[in-house]
């Protein structure tokens, strides 16, 4: 038997997408492969999982390579290290790293920059593209960032200023078409990075549960607020109180859980994808990628509960919206089978338009 599981573990292993015997090193995203073709895959190749700052040089520039589970999720110039990429934001650093390094790559064009730098809509009011290199280590200047109501970004720095758009096509570096691809089996991979964690401060309610509010979106109902119970703050998870049990689910506190969900999620053109991922999976997702977790009962009858769950990228301004119904039975045992509809990267800018869809 142990040899029979030996066997099926090679065979998935020699299968895996992306694996280097049967293909190329994975990336998270079309823009990152051509990037590391350019740059010589096997230099990403040999690196561990880990973020690599000054990983190799190019143009005389450090670049900065991250890597996580053997996936290539970054490429670009060395402008930030860890802490400023901490402080600032993952997703705007990298976006200034990457488009950086892409424009100096060698890779056939059907624009200029100064073409491409107008369509993207970013705007250097003092500097340069090349003058971002500044940054790199060893000649930092005044690192500043302000969101313009949730639409356009500011960054300073010592020689330079520019704008751009908070647009998640832009600062992710993938097309809508690529997102709805590459998202079901992201969404289905995905783990959890980190063991959960003890709020800092709660306050106790009358029944003495305790409540660790995050702020509400929108609505004082649909709120990231989560809820604790006993001396030792266990997540709440029971199905008496199932609402509070909801909250902790999209949150990813409840890590025991095997409820999974049939999805049927809107895509580029107005088809819908269809595929099964779990609730942790979910929750883990949006951790794993800088969501934090929104959820409302919207109705709720003998059978099911029926909740609306937005994972908001705050950086990015985005949102998946998750409308969920979940059995009572599935909340009551951990365990079950639920209906969801996912409508992924919608723009903050755009997001009352989807509430007054759902008011109908």
């Amino acid at each position: 038997m142990k040899r029979f599981r030996d066997i099926c573990a090679i065979l998935l292993w020699l299968f895996l997408p992306g694996n280097l015997l049967g293909g190329n090193l994975p990336y998270r995203s079309d823009r990152l492969e051509r990037m590391g073709e350019l740059l010589g895959e096997e230099k990403l190749a040999a690196l561990p999982d880990g973020e690599h700052t000054a990983a190799l040089m190019f143009m005389d520039t450090p670049v900065t390579v991250i890597k996580e589970n053997g996936i290539v999720e970054h490429i670009g110039y060395s402008f930030f290290s860890a802490e400023e990429r901490r402080l600032t934001g993952p997703v705007v650093c990298d976006f200034l790293e990457r488009y950086a390094l892409e424009a100096d790559l060698p890779a056939k064009r059907e624009k200029s920059i100064d073409m491409q730098l107008l369509e993207d809509g970013i705007v250097f009011s003092q500097g340069s593209l090349a003058s971002l290199k500044t940054l790199c280590p060893g000649g930092h200047g005044i690192l500043e960032l302000h969101n313009i109501s949730h639409l356009r970004y500011i960054f300073k720095w010592q020689d330079g200023q520019m704008l751009f758009p908070s647009d998640v096509e832009l600062l992710t570096g993938r097309d809508m078409k690529e997102n709805d691809r590459r998202l079901p089996q992201e969404i289905q991979s995905a783990i959890f990075s980190r063991p959960v964690q003890s709020p800092d401060s709660t306050e106790a309610r009358a029944d003495g549960i305790a409540v660790c509010g995050n702020g509400y979106y929108y609505f004082p109902s649909l709120s990231a607020d989560t809820f604790f119970t006993g001396e030792d703050m266990r997540p709440v998870n029971d199905v008496s109180l199932e609402e509070e049990t909801l909250h902790n689910l999209a949150s990813g506190l409840i890590r025991d859980s095997d409820i999974r969900l049939e999805v049927s999620m809107s895509s580029y053109g107005l088809e819908r994808t269809r595929f099964t991922a779990s609730v942790n999976s979910f929750a883990a997702y949006a951790g794993n990628t800088g969501c934090k977790a929104y959820c409302g009962v919207i109705a709720e009858d003998d059978d099911q509960i029926e909740a609306l769950v937005i994972y908001l990228n705050e950086s990015a301004s985005y949102n998946h919206i998750l409308r969920v119904q979940i059995p009572h039975s599935a909340i009551s045992k951990g365990d079950g089978v639920g209906q969801a509809r996912l409508t992924p990267f919608v723009p903050t800018h755009s997001i009352k338009y989807l509430f007054d869809e759902i008011k109908r």
